[in-house]
């Protein structure tokens, strides 16, 4: 005849509440966990815009390529035009980049960081 302590029965219980518990807080974790990966992609997308835009600005011209776009303008507001090289003193110049960033649950965020700077 065998017999089965309580602490015996209850292991199997401590196991399960364990592995619920883990899966709770991974599953809190794992959307937070993504926004870091979303500012990441934000924060490097808006150095690149800046870098860009005062290397335009600098240059009087746009450089085009890559996943930068470039557009120009009499206003910050209003740099929305096609650039054109030489760009004439007192234009402003907008660099814009935009990353697709995929986050769990099929959702998507992008991070569309612009720069504008003043062609001196």
């Amino acid at each position: 005849m065998r017999f089965v302590t309580a602490a015996a029965r209850d292991d199997g219980s401590v196991i399960v509440e364990t592995a619920l518990g883990v899966a709770l807080i991974l599953s809190m974790a794992l959307p937070f966990a993504s926004l870091v990966s979303y500012a990441t992609y934000a924060a490097r997308d808006l150095a690149a815009t800046q870098v860009a835009v005062r290397d335009a600005a600098k240059a009087r011209a746009a450089a085009g390529g890559g996943a930068i776009t470039f557009s120009c303008g009499p206003s910050p507001s209003a740099a929305d035009a096609a650039c054109v090289t030489p760009m004439s003193r007192g234009t402003y110049v907008a660099a814009a980049k935009d990353t697709a960033v995929a986050l769990p649950f099929g959702l998507t965020l992008h991070t569309n960081e612009r720069a504008v700077a003043r062609v001196e």
